[in-house]
């Protein structure tokens, strides 16, 4: 398998508006960021860090935000079915 042209897929319009959006909320992200952070969260006991990043994937938008069995906040960010018939998945550890 050939590797990507990462100039190439760099200069792609998609990547590009997302680089700019990237680029235009850095500081919002690094202020949240922060304040993730600065809930304690020791491994076990994520409970209230968790609750944090619920609360703000629900302020984004996302569907059926909910904490599983494990802990883990799971939610859903509906979108137009079909339009490319991939998903994304975005995973991190609370603690």
């Amino acid at each position: 398998m050939a590797a990507p042209d990462i100039a190439a897929l760099a200069a792609l319009p998609p990547v590009r508006r997302g680089r700019e959006i990237l680029s235009a909320t850095d500081q919002e992200t690094v202020d949240l960021q922060a304040a993730i952070c600065g809930v304690p969260a020791p491994t076990g006991q994520e409970a209230s860090r968790a609750q944090l990043v619920a609360e703000r994937m629900r302020g984004l938008g996302l569907a059926q935000v909910r904490l599983d069995e494990a802990g883990n906040v799971v939610g859903r960010w509906d979108g137009a079915v079909g339009t490319n018939g991939g998903a994304v998945v975005i995973a991190a550890h609370l603690d």
